[in-house]
């Protein structure tokens, strides 16, 4: 009976070797087979790359050439840690694991942006640099995210396709409805309301899509429902600045949102800011020139900024400066911070750009100013001098300014 059993446990052994063996096989078989696949296609790969379980981030379209020798050149229409249309070169595997995996190996600054870890926030934008392979052709691959679980689509581009002059035209698309931060909606000739750009995304009343840039203008993610029709792509007229919509009697024209000087000088306005306690400020503030210098101040003058005016943009601009002496006599320094650093550089600050239109209010907020960046904060330090401040010669921390806002009453 001992040896039945041991015979028995021998060849199930034996089984389960030949059975490991070719399912090996097979695996490493597919491996190649999608390795020539990626390499084969002359022209590389276009990805279109969102993240997050609902397509909260992205809208990139983002283009791929594979070498045999285990690089990769990727290049985007979207600004990352680079300037939209960089190549980049790094490495590529595919790996046998549970199910085959294309793995972005080596860090990239334009694929890894998707999923890298912020010192604020450890999911970032939620994305993935390693994705199962779904299904392959040599027409498309499906890839879902290993550890975030987005399926994304990567088609062959045609041999006869301009890769370079399809970009160009992408960014100054992309550039343009950045830019574009208010529009009108106009349907069937009428006004319905206004909508935004903001943050990659296109926005309605409650409808909100991330866009992808075409060659000619734009296609949202998800389509919008006005009146009886569904609309998701649109012609980007560059001379009049307008987008119309596809077989749709619709067009969203930008507004204007510079604001003139003498608007700030003589309108009704509210400032708004949180302190490092989430505290938040309401006040209501005018501006005055002096001596060539245009200020900010509460009706009490218990609070002053100096601020500037940038009439390209129709905007006012906070830089770093004194604020007050403290009780030390130390001067009080208000600094650009990012959330990690520090800037000291005095020519970096934050400048009002106008984001919403109610039937009461124009609201504005605040954007980096004077280097690229996404910041809206400030933090409050002492020092001993009132120069340009080092930040090893800081005295003592005061407080976080952050969520500068401005409100213009109609």
């Amino acid at each position: 009976m001992v040896a039945v059993l041991a015979l028995a446990q021998t060849s199930c052994s034996s089984d389960d070797r030949v059975f490991d063996d070719s399912s090996a096989n097979r695996m490493e078989n597919a491996l190649n087979e999608y390795k020539e696949l990626l390499v084969s296609a002359e022209n590389g790969w276009k990805l279109e790359m969102y993240s997050g379980e609902n397509k909260e981030y992205g809208g990139a379209n983002i283009f791929l050439n594979f070498k045999k020798d285990g690089t990769v050149s990727i290049v985007s229409d979207y600004s990352t840690g680079v300037k939209a249309g960089t190549t980049l070169t790094s490495n590529y595997e595919l790996l046998k694991t549970q199910g085959p995996i294309l793995s972005f190996s080596t860090y990239n600054d334009i694929l890894h942006y998707w999923s890298e870890p912020s010192s604020s926030d450890v999911d970032g934008l939620e994305g993935d640099y390693e994705f199962i392979v779904v299904s392959a052709s040599d027409k498309e691959f499906v890839l879902k995210g290993k550890k975030r679980g987005v399926t994304l689509h990567m088609h062959a581009v045609d041999k006869n396709y301009d890769v370079k002059s399809a970009l160009t035209k992408m960014i100054a698309v992309r550039n343009s409805c950045s830019k574009m931060k208010l529009f009108e909606v106009i349907y069937e000739n009428k006004t319905l309301g206004v909508g935004k750009f903001s943050g990659g995304y296109f926005q309605i009343d409650d409808f909100k899509s991330l866009y992808f840039a075409t060659e000619t203008g734009i296609r949202l993610a998800n389509p919008v429902t006005i009146g009886s029709a569904q609309i998701s792509e649109f012609e980007y007229d560059s001379k009049s600045g307008i987008l119309i919509a596809k077989d749709v009697n619709l067009n969203i024209k930008p507004i204007d949102t510079r604001v003139p000087l003498s608007t700030f000088l003589n309108g009704t306005w509210y400032f708004m800011f949180d302190d490092a306690e989430g505290e938040e400020y309401v006040m209501p503030v005018k501006f005055a020139e002096s001596d060539g210098q245009l200020y900010m101040y509460n009706r009490e003058k218990q609070f002053e900024l100096k601020v500037s005016y940038d009439a390209s943009t129709g905007s006012v601009v906070v830089q770093p400066q004194v604020l007050s002496m403290d009780e030390s006599g130390n001067y009080v320094w208000m600094l650009t911070y990012n959330g990690s650093s520090i800037f000291v550089n005095t020519s970096y600050g934050l400048q009002s750009s106008m984001v919403n239109i109610t039937d009461d209010y124009y609201i504005f907020s605040f954007d980096s100013y004077g280097t690229e960046g996404l910041y809206n904060t400030f933090v409050l330090y002492s020092f001993k001098s009132g120069k340009a401040p080092e930040v090893s010669g800081a005295v003592e921390y005061k407080d976080q300014w952050s969520n500068f806002a401005l409100v213009l009453v109609k």
